[in-house]
């Protein structure tokens, strides 16, 4: 089992290529870059939901209750959480950059899009505030199958101080997210995000299998045209 985990792990990440389990670019410069974890918190910057590279379907979930990522999610989920982080801070004036891991699990993972990301941080606030905390993640847990691996995966990205309660960043952290979430908002704007569309998936599974990071790939790629 453990095996299998880290099999789709690597594929999530970009490392292995899910159809031919080949080795990718990314691969090649996790083994010969001295700063491990920086190779693969790009990698996981890549990282979007859906990428056709998992089941559609999350089978801790029942049957009938399913529905078909692919049809409703199209989000880099890192870059959800980076702008979640800014606006709570920003915005609402909270002092620490951080999100606890049942916020992450029961209020990032409703995100179906970038542009959702005010809706989630509003419920976010509504339950950091309110006085029946303990009654609404006791109603959400009981209700919800959210599959939960993926926070353990956030410890990956070397922008986060992580727990297994909550994630943070430093000052110098925060304030490299906040760089990179303006570059991010800038391909958005020019319309330039390459995003997994199942009709023509190769740009995207380009851009996860090389040896660049999100951002760095689509500035070469501008100089390339």
């Amino acid at each position: 089992m453990e095996g299998t985990r880290a099999l789709i792990l690597s594929k999530i990440l970009g490392l292995i290529q899910h159809r031919r389990l080949k080795l990718t670019e990314a691969y090649e410069k996790l083994t010969t870059q001295k700063d491990v974890s920086q190779v693969l918190s790009d990698q996981l910057e890549k990282f979007y939901f859906w990428n056709g590279i998992f089941s559609k379907f999350n089978r801790h979930i029942r049957r009938e209750e399913r529905k078909p990522p692919n049809k409703f999610f199209h989000v880099y989920p890192l870059f959800f959480i980076y702008e979640t982080l800014v606006i709570l801070k920003e915005e609402y004036g909270y002092k620490d950059a951080y999100l606890s891991r049942f916020e992450i699990e029961y209020f990032l993972y409703l995100a179906q899009k970038q542009s959702d990301v005010n809706s989630v941080v509003e419920l976010i606030t509504a339950y950091r505030t309110d006085p029946h905390k303990e009654s609404i993640e006791r109603y959400l847990m009981e209700r919800s199958g959210m599959d939960s691996r993926l926070y353990t995966v956030l410890r990956l990205c070397k922008h986060f101080t992580w727990t297994p309660e909550m994630i943070s960043s430093t000052e110098e952290e925060y304030e490299v997210i906040k760089r990179k979430l303006q570059e991010f908002h800038k391909l958005i704007s020019e319309r330039r995000l390459i995003e997994f569309d199942e009709e023509n998936p190769e740009p995207y599974y380009k851009l996860l299998y090389s040896n660049k990071s999100l951002l760095n790939y689509h500035h070469s790629e501008t100089k390339s045209v």
